[in-house]
């Protein structure tokens, strides 16, 4: 048997209000630390949730100090950029040894590696995605060392690149994707990337993980998606091209489906050009933007169906319409899609 190892949190950041409060301009709601203390809560450790410390470098120093006599090891959100208000850097080689700073990872670079007092310090960045991230590359190996284990695998899908996506040489970067389910497998559908997004990690199925030395991947190969804890289930979902919020009725009928509605965050003729490639099943674009995709829908070998709805026009793949899934979709939304 085992002891849960603890890990104290400490958000840091003048600017940080706590949820429930009215925040004034230029303060933010402070949650980095509800979803650092989630996901050690996932990996058998015990979050101590600690007091937000403010940007000052005293201040911040006997946090720290405090943090590591009381848990097994501690993690410090923000201040590890090279802001001017960025101190963790340097409190923690004040307090202790500074080890690493700065991790050739997108998002997720600058990072804070450090022992004080002999215990381990992850000085995390401020950004949530960029902080997920360090997260499950760096903070669930220490976890799993406390516990006494190995690092434990990641449960992976190989998936099918359709279009290209890019990435720069000498970095390591986590791109977060969807699934879809094409006709011969799963297919890679790319969400956009923002260190601050933090709406594409709840809606993402995985991380593709692009290795330093390689510019992307090219339509046509094959990857390895490392699948998020709850996402085994992936084929579960419908892979909607258009943005959260934008397409109100497609989502109230997954919703009566009991269907959950992955967003890639498209718009205009992107929401074409995603569903032409495979990457999403439907999406909706308006009537004059269906209408400048004439001379461009012969291009496709198998162009998605359009079909009038409302005041817009939904675009439809056909392996989707033609399956059980795109029937009851169709049904919900009282649209009569073409047979081929």
């Amino acid at each position: 048997v085992v002891r849960r190892p603890r890990v104290a949190v400490v958000a840091t950041g003048s600017e940080l209000v706590e949820p429930g409060g009215a925040p004034e301009p230029g303060r933010v709601i402070e949650y980095n630390s509800r979803i650092v203390a989630g996901l050690l809560a996932e990996w058998g450790a015990v979050a101590e949730t600690r007091p937000s410390v403010a940007d000052d470098e005293n201040a911040m120093a006997a946090a720290v100090r405090d943090a590591a006599a009381a848990a097994d090891a501690v993690c410090v959100i923000a201040g590890s950029s090279a802001g001017r208000a960025d101190y963790t850097p340097g409190v923690l080689a004040e307090v202790g040894e500074l080890v690493v700073h700065g991790v050739d990872v997108m998002p997720g670079k600058p990072v804070a590696l450090a022992h004080v007092d002999g215990k381990a310090v992850v000085g995390l960045p401020g950004y949530p995605v960029s902080a997920v991230v360090a997260c499950e590359q760096l903070l669930r190996p220490l976890v799993d060392r406390l516990h006494g284990l190995l690092a434990r695998s990641v449960a992976t899908v190989d998936a099918l690149v359709v279009r290209k996506i890019p990435s720069r040489l000498g970095v390591e970067e986590f791109r977060r994707v969807a699934l879809r389910a094409g006709e011969s497998g799963p297919v890679v559908a790319p969400l956009p990337r923002g260190a601050g997004a933090i709406s594409t990690v709840v809606r993402a199925h995985g991380w593709l993980r692009i290795g330093p030395r390689r510019e992307g991947y090219e339509g046509g190969e094959t990857a390895a998606v490392e699948l998020m804890a709850g996402a085994a289930d992936w084929r579960c979902g419908i892979v909607v091209a258009n943005r959260p919020g934008e397409v109100d009725a497609v989502d109230a009928a997954l919703d009566r489906l009991s269907v959950v509605g992955v967003h890639l965050g498209a718009a205009g003729t992107e929401v074409w050009a995603a569903v032409v490639a495979g990457e999403a099943d439907l999406g909706e674009i308006d009537t004059a933007t269906a209408a400048g995709l004439d001379d461009a829908a012969g291009a496709a070998a198998a162009p998605p169906h359009r079909v009038p709805f409302a005041d817009r026009v939904l675009v439809v793949a056909r392996d989707f319409a033609s399956s059980p899934r795109g029937e009851d979709v169709a049904r919900e939304l009282g649209v009569e899609i073409p047979e081929d």
